[in-house]
């Protein structure tokens, strides 16, 4: 192994199988966590504080690391680490091992008290609302024994969990395709609603054309998200776009929030909104033409699926179905 520059490590080209044989015998999950807590961090002096070890620990274990991987995983300067372009590549792939290894764990205590069967769920934001919301706590009251761990995903992330089989369902939209080996069963329909804070829209807006909605000022709305096109087709053939608050964001709480303080508009599905507008905190605004948007399902497992996935699977389609 030598030095070509400097930070950088060239080592011997060796195979996957000797690398993966090397990892196996001689890795430990210690040193992927404190890989993950210097990148987090930035420093090794701040990582080994945050895991209790002395800081020339956490300098030899990286190295030993580095060592068994063939390459630097960062780049060392004055203000601490960062990652290298491998540190990056491979930093998910460790994220994934910890993740995996505290999912054993969990099921494994859960077993230990006599769970019968754990059903590992990846869910999108509008299903978390629209679908777990609602279903989750009748599902845990009528199967105590019943471990769920849920994982909230991206619409991106939630098609490598599916297509790594590391969930044993999933709550999103209906795909444009349906993944190999999985089938996809609709659940709820959905809608773009226009709403407002309560406190500000005691009085709603009686059925507004989009030239009336126009003239008030609206909480800005990620460009590319199915609600950003919506909205974009709600204005398409004003003479002028309405106002904005330039506060764009996919968090619920930040939404809500900002439409707490000041009279704002904004257009999300009702599936992320019902419990809200349910609540009498969020007030919606009729339009003058109802705005679809995809329905709400699960993907399920076409093979070996288990008892307890089976069992959630029927309980959300019979839940659904009387909502």
């Amino acid at each position: 192994m030598t030095l070509s520059s400097p930070g950088t490590i060239v080592a011997p080209p060796v195979s996957a199988t000797v690398l993966h044989g090397r990892l196996q015998a001689r890795a430990r999950f210690r040193h992927l966590q404190i890989w993950l807590r210097i990148a987090e961090l930035g420093t090794t002096h701040k990582a080994a504080e945050s895991l209790g070890m002395t800081q020339p620990a956490v300098t030899h274990a990286l190295a030993e690391l580095e060592k068994l991987i063939g390459g630097r995983l960062f780049f060392r300067h004055a203000r601490g680490m960062r990652l290298t372009p491998t540190g990056e590549m491979l930093l998910p792939t460790a994220r994934r091992i910890l993740a995996a290894l505290a999912d054993i764990a969990e099921q494994s205590a859960s077993l230990a008290h006599h769970a019968a069967g754990c059903v590992r769920v990846g869910a999108i934001g509008g299903a978390i609302a629209g679908i777990l919301a609602r279903t989750l706590p009748g599902f845990s009251a009528r199967h105590p024994d019943v471990l769920v761990q849920l994982r909230a995903a991206s619409p991106a992330e939630l098609e490598g969990l599916v297509a790594l089989r590391e969930i044993d369902l999933a709550l999103c939209r209906e795909p444009e395709v349906i993944p190999e080996g999985w089938e996809y069963i609709r659940l709820m329909d959905d809608r773009f609603v226009i709403v407002g804070g309560a406190r500000h829209w005691r009085v709603p807006l009686k059925n507004p054309s989009p030239e009336t909605l126009a003239e008030h000022t609206w909480l800005a709305v990620p460009p590319d998200t199915a609600s950003g096109a919506a909205l974009g087709t709600l204005f398409e053939n004003v003479s002028q776009w309405p106002r904005f608050r330039l506060v764009s964001s996919r968090l619920p709480e930040v939404l809500w929030t900002m439409l707490r303080a000041e009279p704002l508009l904004t257009l999300v599905p009702h599936s992320t909104a019902w419990q809200l507008l349910d609540a009498g905190q969020l007030v919606e605004i009729p339009t003058l033409r109802p705005m679809k948007f995809l329905p709400l399902g699960m993907l399920l497992p076409l093979e070996n699926r288990a008892r307890a996935t089976q069992t959630m699977a029927e309980f959300l389609r019979e839940a659904c179905a009387t909502a």
